[in-house]
Order: structure tokens, then sequence, then C-alpha cells
């Protein structure tokens, strides 16, 4: 199946200069050629569908890196959840974003949620962390009175350790882990119980997201091998 979007101007996300007025065609799913725009219908196949991009911008999908689904669905009865945050997804893809990361949503929902969006076009693909780590009464357990799930509270890295061994690692998209050294705030996680986890997140091919608040929190989650560094440092 072929399909062409006509007179757009295409951003194709390498860093190059947006090119206007193009032509493109989708071949089987896949991106075939970016050509200069025509209106000579000669130049198009017989009966190959068109879609008329009226001078719009085309550009790759957009990503959501940072986002809590709990927010959208905690406050509905359960048994609503699931299919409104399919919902939400769809709504996320409506508007152009493809991929969404949930940093810290339902463990109870995410992984079927995962799952099902995968299998669905009409929606965004989910990426979640089933593997969330803080430190003793860490962020965002501090206070906290009851329900603490999803969340594993570290105070060494013997700690870590006996998480990371009923772990298994194959089964998440990538570790969160939250290196707050806010004050006021609960304990740290211990900095040797988080270079452990990105050690062992890292042999097992994934990537550790860090939350951070101070910026000693930032240096040193660099320094441990974060992948990536969730939030700006609050100012000292």
């Amino acid at each position: 199946m072929t399909l062409i979007i006509k007179d757009v101007t295409v951003i194709d996300g390498t860093g190059g200069v947006p090119r206007a007025g193009m032509d493109v065609l989708i071949a089987d799913g896949r991106f075939a050629d970016i050509r200069p725009s025509s209106t000579d219908a000669s130049s198009t196949a017989a009966g190959e569908p068109e879609l008329d991009g009226r001078s719009g911008y085309l550009l790759p999908g957009l990503w959501e890196s940072h986002t809590h689904l709990r927010d959208y669905g905690a406050s509905l009865p359960e048994p609503d959840r699931f299919a409104h945050l399919q919902h939400v997804l769809a709504g996320y893809l409506a508007e152009g974003v493809t991929s969404v990361c949930d940093l810290g949503g339902m463990p109870e929902l995410s992984p079927k949620l995962r799952d099902a969006s995968k299998a669905d076009p009409a929606v965004a693909s989910l990426f979640t962390s089933e593997a969330v780590f803080t430190g003793i009464d860490g962020w965002p357990v501090t206070g906290l009175v009851g329900h603490r799930s999803g969340v594993m509270e570290v105070g060494s890295a013997d700690d870590a350790a006996q998480y990371l061994h009923g772990l298994s690692l194959d089964e998440v998209d990538y570790v969160k882990c939250m290196f707050d050294g806010k004050p006021g705030g609960g304990q740290r996680l211990p900095r040797p119980a988080l270079e452990m986890i990105i050690a062992a997140a890292h042999e097992a091919g994934k990537k550790v997201l860090v939350h951070i608040a101070t910026g000693a929190d930032m240096r040193e989650a660099v320094l441990a091998g974060a992948d990536c560094i969730e939030h700006s440092p609050c100012p000292a």
C-alpha cells in the first residue's frame, strides 16, 4: 500500500534545513521518497491515494519523555482506569506524540497498558518502569503513611543488591532512581547503591533515568553513570 503526502515542509529530525514544498511517498509503511511537490497529475500513479498537506509541516513523531499516568487515572474507580488511560494514550497520538515514557505510573496497570499500546496502532506506544528506587523514606514517599507500593526504599548497597536479586530487569523498559538530596526530604538514595543499580541495569542493557533535586545530586548522578537526568536542580 502506498500514500503520497503532498505539499509539506519536511523536518526530518537530523538537524538539516527544513525543506518546503515537498511530496513524501510512503510505501508499505515506510518513507520511500521525498521529492519536490508537483501539480502534474502524471507524476502520481493512477489510483495512488494522496493526502493534501496544505503547506503544513511533516516531522517525526514527538516523544513525551516524562509523564505520570497515575495523575490521569488514580482518582477514578479501579475498573475504569485502564480504559481511561487507553483514551489518554489515544489523545497523545492524535496530537502527534507517538511515544510516551511513564516515570511513575500505577504498577498494577503499567505492564498491561504498555503491552496493549504496542498492539494498538490507534494509541501512542507506552514505555514504563516497574523498577523505581529511592532512599529510606525518600521522595516520593517521604512521610507517606500507608500505601507505598511501586517504590523500593534502599538504605545501602546491600539493600540494592537484595532488590536487584528479586527483580527481572528484562521485563522493564528502563530503571528510575530517586537521587533527591532536597533539604528537609527523606534519606537520599546512597551513592554506592545508585552505582550498583546503574551497573546492574547497564549489564541488562537498560538505561537509568535519575530524578535529582540539587546541583550536587546532578553531578554525582552523572559521575555514577546516569543515562538521563530528570528535572533541573533547585537553585543553591
